[in-house]
């Protein structure tokens, strides 16, 4: 678990300082489980039972700003070094982390579909004005389409001159060409 013995003698120095600023009376004790034996540290003779489990790498140590005040209705069993010693722990902590990191999962994959539905929404929108745009083009070539069949009619309701030459010819052929396009774009 240490590099070397000076490593695991300053850590065991840090954790006895550490250790006397433990606020209420405290016993240790080796809690025999299916998963073996736990070592923890109890705090607390009345109320119903709390277990403190440290979080990833951290020992009993870090819950000592919170424990007089659970001690006072509880019964407080901090386990007290990473769970490296106990199985019951260390299932205990590799099920938190699953959860812990299931959850962060979660908030991502809720990112993702917020980032879905935006983009969804915005898609939509889009489409709407695209249909309103085409809605209003079609409005105008209706109206352009009135137009030119009331013009057609007017043409057609005008008397005309017999024609004397040529040019008079040509402009009614060309009339009728005219009127032939616009039924034509009208089916």
């Amino acid at each position: 678990m240490f590099v070397n013995q000076k490593a695991a003698d300053r850590y065991f120095d840090a954790y006895d300082t550490i250790l006397r600023e433990w606020p209420v009376p405290a016993e240790e004790l080796d809690i025999d489980t299916r998963f073996g034996a736990t070592r923890v540290r109890r705090s607390g003779t009345t109320g119903p039972p709390i277990v403190l489990l440290a979080g990833y790498k951290a020992t009993s140590l870090s819950w000592r700003q919170n424990v007089e005040e659970l001690a006072v209705r509880h019964q407080v069993y901090a386990a007290l070094a990473p769970y490296t010693s106990s199985k019951l722990l260390a299932t205990l902590e590799n099920n938190r982390i699953a959860l812990y990191t299931r959850v962060l999962q979660m908030q991502y994959e809720m990112a993702g579909y917020a980032d879905d539905h935006d983009r969804l929404a915005e898609t939509i929108s889009a489409q709407r004005h695209e249909l309103d745009r085409l809605r209003d083009e079609l409005d105008g070539a209706h109206g352009h389409v009135a137009a030119l069949q009331q013009e057609i009619e007017r043409l057609r309701e005008t008397p005309r001159p017999e024609p004397t030459n040529n040019f008079g010819h040509a402009l009614t052929q060309l009339g009728r060409v005219a009127a032939a396009q616009v039924r034509k774009s009208l089916h």
